[in-house]
């Protein structure tokens, strides 16, 4: 699950130091990273800030491994609005934005294994690659899309009650076993999204 940087991850230098402040802040994402990968706070205080004396870059090590790195971008930020208008008009209405012939261009010239989006999801070709995957009727699209929305929804704590932000990590895991065991049971391949900033 994590991964040592013995080496600057900018500059590759191994003059690295560790910073004095370490501390240590339990927010939304930390909380979502703790109950998703079911990680205690002492896992997470492993994790220091070094410094590299080259550069000044700051970095963590360890880190996150790829896998794990995955997982976090793709369910627990999930939650950023950006562009998820194309995904609600594409499972609510199966309108899809407009590239043109890219796709099918796309799809005829190269054999896509998997497929991904950085930063700003649902402006590429995803939509084009979910409903290749998952040729469906509306009704499917709205009920995958229905159970996305009460994850994400679970997942919008703030300015909540207490209870609800509470009972909101339980639910939330939930919704995403929910998710989980729909793409399993529905698709042999993997398309993955993410959003970080």
């Amino acid at each position: 699950m994590f991964i040592e940087y013995k080496n600057c991850i900018y500059c590759k230098s191994k003059n690295l130091t560790i910073e004095k402040d370490q501390s240590y802040l339990e927010n939304f994402y930390v909380k979502a990273i703790k109950s998703d990968l079911n990680l205690s706070s002492d896992n997470l205080k492993k994790i220091k800030i070094h410094k590299c004396n080259r550069c000044n870059i700051l970095q963590n090590s360890p880190w996150f491994n790829a896998d794990t790195s995955l997982k976090i971008y793709s369910n627990i930020y999930g939650q950023h609005n950006r562009n998820w208008t194309n995904l609600i008009n594409f499972m609510e209405k199966q309108l899809k934005p407009n590239h043109g012939f890219l796709f099918n261009i796309l799809t005829k010239n190269i054999k896509v294994k998997n497929y991904a989006e950085f930063n700003s999801p649902f402006m590429g070709l995803f939509i084009n690659f979910f409903e290749n995957e998952y040729k469906k009727n509306k009704s499917f699209y709205k009920n995958f899309s229905k159970n996305i929305l009460n994850y994400l929804s679970a997942r919008q704590t703030a300015g909540k009650s207490k209870n609800f932000q509470k009972t909101s990590p339980k639910k939330a895991k939930k919704y995403l076993k929910q998710i989980n065991n729909f793409k399993n049971k529905k698709t042999k391949k993997q398309i993955f999204i993410q959003d970080g900033n």
